[in-house]
């Protein structure tokens, strides 16, 4: 096996891992209901293994260049929607750190993506801490990691001649 499919597999056991935890551990065990930017971060990190398993099973130059650069816009997504969890919990406690004006009225996946980015939902609140970090927190640590594997693959795919 290839240096860039271990790093193809590494990147997949990764974002389904957090996937795992954050759906049979926090949603199930926890009681955790996820707020719209949380949903949207599981979006982005669920697009993101289906493009590093792709990369393991697809071989060629250009395939490996394409999934690199989808899965590099997947995780500046990922970085922005984070960010913006980020910004809404670290507000003063007088202001609105709503996410969504109505989760239940939203009629498809790109009107959340409006939404969300429009502030109203519960989005501000911290839940659940693990080593003094908020889930948010937590989410951009993983994104850090996985743009190391990303780093890597790119220094070894754009190597090649």
């Amino acid at each position: 096996m290839t240096v860039i499919k271990q790093l193809h597999a590494a990147g997949a056991a990764l974002s389904l891992g957090a996937l795992a935890v954050a759906y049979f551990f926090m949603e199930r065990y926890l009681l955790l209901e996820p707020c719209p930017l949380c949903i949207l971060d599981r979006f982005v990190v669920f697009a993101m293994a289906v493009l590093f398993a792709a990369g393991f099973f697809l071989s060629g130059a250009r395939a490996q260049k394409a999934l690199w650069a989808g899965n590099c816009a997947a995780l500046a997504c990922g970085f922005a929607v984070a960010g913006r969890h980020l910004w809404l919990q670290n507000r003063p406690v007088d202001e609105s750190a709503l996410c969504l004006s109505d989760s239940e009225s939203a009629q498809g996946f790109m009107e959340i993506i409006r939404e969300s980015f429009s502030a109203s939902g519960d989005c501000g609140a911290v839940y659940w801490e693990f080593a003094g970090l908020s889930i948010p927190e937590q989410v951009v640590l993983l994104f850090f990691a996985l743009a190391a594997l990303l780093a890597a693959q790119g220094a070894l795919i754009f190597r090649r001649r």
